[in-house]
């Protein structure tokens, strides 16, 4: 714990006795900082005062001490010369003690474990170590470029997927992401959805195998895997269901690992809802046939896996592509680490009752 900068020392001495609050530069952030934030000629006059032994003037009001839980004899021992100083640094021990409580709280739930019965993963950023935003710019143009050899308008195919993605966000539930995609996709590029939906399927057989390049797997994933599945929790990949299985299942591939590993993926033909709607969660947890207290949710976006948690599942951050969303949880208040933390994370927990 250091000190706040406002709050560092004049020639870095602390040991000047009286003559440090007459220079002192001390800023005070703190609440009190009212009461003492008067013109330097007054906190002259007033240490003046005291080091005459005399009362202070009517003009140089009494520093006020910092009173909260203390005894008279505490008052009294700050009163004097140094009584600036000394309620300054009461102030700051309380500071100090109510921080350490603080983060005692963030300490107990970063290692309070549930007994968990199911294990939730976010895939990209998560599971498969890649730059969101760097992956989704690949795709996007490798979709653009397969859609133009295909005789395509290519700039339409691409608008028609942002407006699909677009209404897939927010989806009220009466439909699959499906259905909804390709029905709002039909009437944007006025293709046959069916159709289209054939040729698209070639590409996430081929072509998009090669943003795989973007990716680096990382062996600790399938160590937490391992881990997981010896012990007996059921796992799901709980990634953005904005794809077809196909892409789902290749990206996990990518990630070094098999898809059969897992009791279900959600994908756009499965979910009615996506990330990060509490929704969403409610359904995958519907799906696996859990509470959602017994379910530990993996991921590394604080607002879209973040939503787990308000759906009542316990979480844990990876941070090695950590995104932090407006208006998403306080990471330092969850459980978090790197994925090779969290594999070890894995290896330590208890077997599933």
């Amino acid at each position: 714990m250091s000190w706040p900068a406002s709050s560092s020392r004049r020639n870095g001495s602390s040991e000047h006795g009286p003559q440090h609050a007459c220079n002192s530069s001390f800023t005070c952030v703190s609440p009190l900082s009212a009461a003492f934030d008067r013109p330097k000629a007054k906190r002259r006059a007033r240490t003046a005062a005291y080091a005459a032994g005399g009362p202070p003037s009517s003009k140089t009001r009494r520093p006020r001490p910092f009173r909260h839980a203390l005894s008279n004899r505490s008052r009294e021992a700050i009163t004097g010369p140094d009584a600036y100083r000394t309620s300054i640094k009461l102030h700051y021990t309380t500071m100090l003690f109510y921080r350490v409580r603080i983060l005692q709280k963030r300490t107990i739930r970063m290692h309070t474990t549930r007994p968990y019965s199911a294990v939730f993963f976010d895939l990209d950023g998560t599971l498969l170590p890649i730059d969101t935003h760097a992956f989704m710019e690949a795709y996007t143009v490798s979709l653009g470029e397969f859609a133009h050899d295909q005789g395509l308008d290519a700039r339409a195919v691409m608008g028609a997927l942002l407006a699909g993605v677009k209404a897939m966000a927010s989806n009220d539930g009466s439909q699959t992401n499906h259905d909804l995609f390709w029905s709002t996709f039909e009437t944007v590029t006025g293709l046959d959805a069916e159709k289209t939906e054939t040729l698209f399927d070639a590409y996430y057989e081929g072509p998009f195998n090669k943003v795989a390049e973007l990716a680096q797997p990382d062996p600790a994933a399938a160590r937490a895997i391992a881990a997981l599945k010896a012990k007996g929790y059921d796992l799901a990949v709980t990634t953005m269901p904005m794809f077809p299985l196909k892409a789902v299942h290749a990206r996990i591939g990518w990630a070094g690992l098999d898809p059969n590993d897992f009791m279900f993926v959600t994908d756009y033909a499965s979910a009615t809802s996506a990330k990060p709607h509490v929704s969403y969660y409610e359904e995958a947890m519907r799906r696996a046939g859990v509470e959602a207290a017994d379910v530990l949710m993996v991921g590394n976006n604080t607002l879209e896996d973040g939503a787990a948690f308000e759906a009542g599942a316990d979480i844990y951050f990876v941070t090695d592509h950590l995104i932090e969303g407006e208006g998403g949880l306080d990471v330092a208040e969850h459980k978090h680490g790197t994925l090779e933390e969290f594999a070890r994370f894995c290896e330590e927990l208890p077997n599933r009752a």
